[in-house]
């Protein structure tokens, strides 16, 4: 069935039952960044990073994010990935949770 309305929390829950599953390849998935072009980069709602060769890098999550919308506030999407201190994603949650 195709939904016309998702929410963070609904895919917060969806992402979760993958990373159970499969941890090794959501974190690959997760942690993968692309390059991007500076039209890409200066959309203000896509959540872009900058690489130390000034190159820009898209990840998964900040194009999901974009969906929810950013806060103007913080600048940080609705969903986060909590990683531990090895750098492996535990889990997905509410971003609000962690400011």
């Amino acid at each position: 069935m195709i939904k016309d309305f998702a929410s963070p929390k609904d895919v917060i829950k969806v992402l979760n039952r993958a990373l159970r599953k499969d941890p090794k390849a959501i974190n690959e998935l997760f942690k993968t960044k692309v390059t991007c072009n500076e039209k890409l980069a200066d959309d203000e709602s896509i959540q872009i990073g900058t690489a130390t060769d000034d190159s820009y890098k898209l990840g998964l999550l900040g194009l999901i994010n974009v969906i929810f919308g950013i806060d103007e506030a913080d600048n940080y999407g609705a969903i986060c990935a909590v990683v531990d201190k090895k750098g492996v994603i535990d889990k997905f949650d509410h971003t609000e949770k962690y400011l």
